[in-house]
């Protein structure tokens, strides 16, 4: 996909459908990447809170901005808490809302 090699093993019948205990991560730069993404997965898939979509085959991904992982990780957790508390709220990822929290 897009340049790079992505593989999946059948492990048969004991595993059965896809689930969210495997999903893919994708950081992205911009909002339009998290957009073009995200919607493109959307199609006949299921939207999901905090930036997981599910796709029209069952497996989930998890579309984010590649700044989020060091919004969660800062050391002032009520900023970081506001943050994710945001993102419950959100389906698609919306970079400037998020940014309005952080700075609020």
């Amino acid at each position: 996909m897009n340049g790079q090699e992505f593989i999946a093993v059948n492990g048969g019948g004991y595993f059965g459908k896809f689930h969210e205990s495997m999903s893919l991560y994708v950081c992205c730069d911009n909002q339009q990447q998290i957009d073009t993404l995200y919607d493109a997965l959307a199609v006949n898939g299921e939207l999901q809170p905090c930036g997981w979509v599910k796709d029209r085959f069952g497996i989930s991904w998890q579309i984010t901005p590649n700044f989020l992982w060091d919004m969660d990780e800062d050391d002032d957790k009520t900023r970081s808490q506001k943050v994710m508390k945001a993102l419950y709220g959100m389906n698609k990822i919306n970079i400037e809302k998020i940014k309005e929290v952080w700075n609020s």
